[in-house]
């Protein structure tokens, strides 16, 4: 799969193949696996999941945001977040799905205030340490990366989305220095998944 992908993205950032006339990557297409994929993660994680961004300007994916309590604002943009915040914990699930690809990504998010100080921990869709203190969520993870696969999507692990991009791949205006794949995949999306931090350039 990952020699796949390369040979794609060299494709679209490298030879400028114009892939959105390709059906898999068409908007229409795309919209509709993203309104079955919003119901569903609704479904599976009992809260109600909303698309909070869509492909535009720099950004090249679509992304679902699930709070996983009551009480949360729908995305976790919106969370209050300083130093000394006596906010209690928040935890939300995020699903993307790439515009330049057919494939999906997803990241557990955690938020907590430990000592006073914030911290944001992010976890694979099917990281075991997350399932270690959810369990209730390992079903909900499998059976959505099944119904991703009936859509005609390919649900991606940091295993691949993590390994760095080639060398002569252009870095557009905010990617790190060093990009992953996922920063060609999912353009515009920099969070440090995994806890990887890569200072991003100027714009």
């Amino acid at each position: 799969m990952e020699r796949e992908l390369r040979a794609r993205l060299r494709r679209i950032y490298v030879e400028n193949w114009p892939y959105w006339e390709e059906p898999a990557t068409q908007p229409a297409t795309q919209e509709r696996q993203l309104e079955v994929l919003r119901q569903n993660v609704t479904r599976l994680l009992r809260h109600p999941a909303t698309v909070q961004t869509t492909p535009r300007d720099i950004n090249n994916y679509y992304d679902i945001e699930c709070p996983l309590s009551a009480g949360l604002p729908p995305s976790r943009a919106e969370l209050t977040f300083e130093e000394g915040d006596p906010e209690p914990s928040a935890e939300y699930f995020q699903l993307l799905l790439s515009a330049v690809a057919p494939v999906v990504a997803g990241v557990w998010h955690r938020f907590s205030h430990p000592d006073g100080e914030p911290r944001h921990e992010m976890f694979d869709l099917v990281s075991p340490e997350w399932f270690a203190t959810h369990p209730e969520h390992e079903a909900a993870a499998r059976e959505l990366a099944h119904i991703a696969r009936g859509l005609g999507l390919t649900l991606l692990g940091w295993d691949v989305t993590l390994q760095p991009a080639d060398a002569d791949w252009p870095v557009a205006p905010l990617m790190p220095e060093a990009p992953d794949l996922r920063h060609y995949l999912f353009k515009g999306y920099y969070d440090d998944w995994g806890g990887i931090s890569k200072p991003v350039r100027d714009p």
